[in-house]
């Protein structure tokens, strides 16, 4: 026994010291990207969260501060009512999507985080009126792939719901749980539920995609129909 216990704590201590590096490698080698510290950099910064519980090293969440102004930076300068004028539905969300939400989680107190969130939710369910609507509450659908906070242009071959469209539920449960408003919680539950519909009565094997009148296209169609760019590798091309 001793010596089990032994060895599990030379490896947690192997780790730790590892994650410390690499934590401090990151901070001194690894620049902002396009969106200035809200995308990928941050998205690779999910490992550090359990590694900051474990250790309460606070070099992490200083860390997760910079990465949290960089992204306010970006947002000022280059966004429209907080997201991306022209953007789609897979990178769009990625800079409010799963860095921000767990870091107000870290840092409630922190003002310019939760705006940052709820600035960008803000737009799911129409909630902007300047902003052109992105949601069908007709057809309980977003309107399209490209769906952005000035360019929201769908025409016949990006009017398609996929996988990616699930990410606004996330950021509509975080936005409820940051501000306590129902509306983003009852927008969750009416979408998440047309969605989970959708996948119940699906066909086998699971489409790839869906029109906006709920039909689903497996690998085969979206091949036939050249819509290969919007599901990436899950529908190559053939050989």
């Amino acid at each position: 026994m001793n010596s089990v216990i032994h060895e599990c704590y030379e490896a947690y201590s192997t780790l730790r010291n590892e994650m410390g590096r690499w934590l401090k490698q990151s901070m001194l080698l690894d620049p902002p990207g396009p969106n200035d510290g809200g995308e990928d950099e941050a998205n690779y910064a999910l490992a550090w969260f359990p590694h900051y519980l474990i250790t309460g090293d606070a070099t992490v969440l200083q860390h997760f501060d910079t990465l949290k102004t960089a992204l306010l930076g970006w947002v000022k300068r280059d966004c429209v009512h907080g997201y991306e004028p022209k953007a789609e539905a897979h990178h769009g969300p990625e800079p409010f999507l799963l860095f921000l939400p767990r870091y107000i989680g870290l840092m409630p107190e922190d003002t310019e985080a939760t705006m940052l969130l709820t600035d960008a939710a803000e737009h799911i369910g129409n909630w902007v009126p300047e902003i052109p609507p992105w949601y069908d509450y007709d057809r309980d659908t977003f309107i399209g792939y490209n769906i952005g906070s000035k360019i929201v242009t769908n025409d016949e071959k990006d009017a398609y719901e996929m996988a990616e469209h699930f990410r606004f539920i996330h950021i509509a449960i975080a936005a409820s749980r940051v501000t306590g408003e129902e509306r983003y919680l009852t927008w969750a539950l009416r979408y998440g539920r047309k969605r989970a519909e959708r996948l119940i009565s699906a066909p086998d094997p699971m489409p790839l995609l869906w029109t906006l009148d709920g039909e689903g296209f497996d690998e085969a169609t979206v091949n036939e129909k050249n819509l290969q760019r919007l599901v990436g590798k899950f529908a190559p091309h053939p050989r």
